[in-house]
């Protein structure tokens, strides 16, 4: 399976407004209509993190996820989170993170990787760690996914 192209639009095809923006008249008076529709664009949000999180989660064994150091990003209770992308932190060797980059990409699923730790050969303090990457993987959550585009996401990132 393949996920059709993403890109930021609505389902009608209009471009999704960013909200980087430095403030100014034009853009209060473009973003004031949005505000009402903020906190059910923030729960469809988390929705479809969830879909993509608790597919992912049954689809990878945790006898897997113990031996890479799996791990998803805590954040803390205190603070109100949109979850527009899906996170997660592994050790792999460098083969094995580019070998599942590329496996993605084919499938249609943008993934980002930011490298915590490179070791190189000379690494003499942890022969183990030799060729090994911990990175954090991360992909956006269009916000015009469907259930059934979620779940083929997680099972593309799970397989």
């Amino acid at each position: 399976h393949r996920l059709p192209a993403l890109n930021a639009n609505y389902g009608d095809g209009r471009p999704v407004p960013s909200y980087r923006l430095h403030m100014s008249n034009i853009v209060a008076e473009i973003l004031r209509p949005q505000i009402a529709s903020l906190e059910s664009r923030i729960r469809e949000a988390n929705r479809r993190h969830k879909w993509i999180s608790d597919r992912f989660l049954s689809k990878v064994d945790k006898r897997l996820r113990d031996e890479v150091g799996f791990h998803m990003p805590f954040t803390s209770g205190k603070c109100r989170v949109v979850r527009n992308s899906f996170c997660f932190v592994a050790t792999t060797s460098c083969t094995a993170s580019h070998h599942f980059l590329e496996l993605v990409r084919v499938g249609g699923v943008p993934v980002e990787t930011h490298g915590l730790n490179l070791s190189t050969s000379n690494n003499d303090l942890n022969p183990v760690a030799i060729d090994s990457r911990t990175a954090l993987y991360h992909s956006s959550i269009p916000h015009r996914l469907s259930e059934k585009d979620c779940l083929l996401v997680a099972d593309i990132l799970a397989a």
